[in-house]
């Protein structure tokens, strides 16, 4: 049990970064994965990168409208990182025989983006889509 304690350590503090087309149709490369043979457990954790492109609309403070809110429209990608790890039974990553994962650390970005200014937000009002 120990030994699996700290396996399950060791690779939750290993960072690696994941590829598509993963492992036994997982998200993960083989190198993301170690085996506990005492346990007949393998655990696996990379780091993910999802990308949409996107239009989002969203209100900024401007002291000059007299809501104090400017509608602007910001289209471009948007890139969300976060840390995946699961645990499975056996020596391979099958869907069905995942036991435990979860996916945490969410970070979000934008790139390659441009914003539309839409005006002022008229007082108690803020347009829709």
């Amino acid at each position: 049990m120990l030994t699996t304690i700290a396996v399950a350590a060791a690779v939750l503090a290993h960072g690696s970064t994941a590829s598509a087309g993963g492992w036994a149709g997982s998200r993960y490369v083989k190198t993301d994965c170690i085996y506990e043979p005492d346990a007949d457990l393998l655990y696996s954790d990379a780091w993910f990168t999802e990308e949409t492109f996107t239009s989002l609309q969203m209100t900024v403070p401007d002291l000059t409208c007299d809501s104090t809110l400017r509608l602007v429209v910001r289209t471009g990608w948007i890139a969300t990182t976060y840390h995946g790890w699961s645990v499975y039974s056996g020596r391979v990553p099958v869907r069905h025989l995942e036991i435990l994962g979860n996916e945490e650390s969410f970070e979000v970005s934008w790139h390659d983006y441009g914003d539309e200014d839409q005006g002022c937000v008229r007082s108690g009002e803020l347009r829709r889509n």
